[in-house]
Formats: structure tokens, C-alpha cells, sequence
């Protein structure tokens, strides 16, 4: 008769794993960042090209070293865990692109206004 456990019936389909399915990580709330608004964003890590952020959705997000203000004189371990006022430049990319430069948000504030009147 064969070995049970490998009948046909018991062949489990491949384990999806949320974790890596970047949908889940990009979106995980129907909120989603917006290209030009401002969010509060909690620097997770420090990498040799910039830092590793989290909006307040969950939604992942990188901040290049050109577009943080500390870098390259200030001590960018030390933002571990803090938050930093950003701005979206690119909500289609995955991570999002930020800017937490104090004149990308006044360039983005500027287009908003426009936008809306």
C-alpha cells in the first residue's frame, strides 16, 4: 500500500510566509504612505547607505545618507530607536524613499498647498 504520510491527500501546499511576502511588509494597513505628505518615523537601523525606517502603519522605509541631516558629521548609531520627522519621495518603491531634510519637506509643503488650491 505505500507509506501513509506520503499519500497524495496528506502533501501539504508550501507554507506561505507573511514575513517575506513584501505586500504584507510594504501595506500592512490600508493606510499607505503619500508621495510629498510628512510622517513621524522610527529610525530601526543604520546602514552603510542610509537608515532603516518604520512609519507609524508599519509600512518600511529607507532614508538615504543624502537625505538625512546627520550625515556625514553627526553620530547616526545614536538614532536607533528615535524619531524624525520625513518626507515621501517615492511611495512607489519598496522600501519607501524619504527625506528628512528640513528643505525637502518645505519643497513638499510647497507642492501640497499647490495641489489643494
Amino acid at each position: 500500500m505505500g507509506d501513509p504520510l506520503l499519500a497524495p491527500d496528506r502533501v501539504q501546499p508550501p507554507h506561505r510566509r507573511p514575513d517575506l511576502d513584501s505586500q504584507a511588509m510594504r501595506r500592512p494597513t490600508d493606510m499607505s504612505p503619500t508621495l510629498h505628505h510628512e510622517y513621524d518615523v522610527r529610525v530601526l537601523a543604520v546602514r552603510p547607505w542610509g537608515l532603516d525606517v518604520v512609519l507609524p502603519d508599519g509600512t518600511a522605509g529607507q532614508i538615504v545618507n543624502a537625505k538625512d541631516p546627520h550625515w556625514p558629521d553627526g553620530d547616526q548609531e545614536s538614532s536607533v530607536g528615535t524619531v524624525v520627522r520625513a518626507v515621501v519621495l517615492d511611495d512607489e518603491r519598496d522600501p519607501v524613499r524619504l527625506s528628512a531634510l528640513a528643505d525637502d519637506r518645505a519643497i513638499a509643503r510647497s507642492l501640497r498647498e499647490g495641489t489643494a488650491g
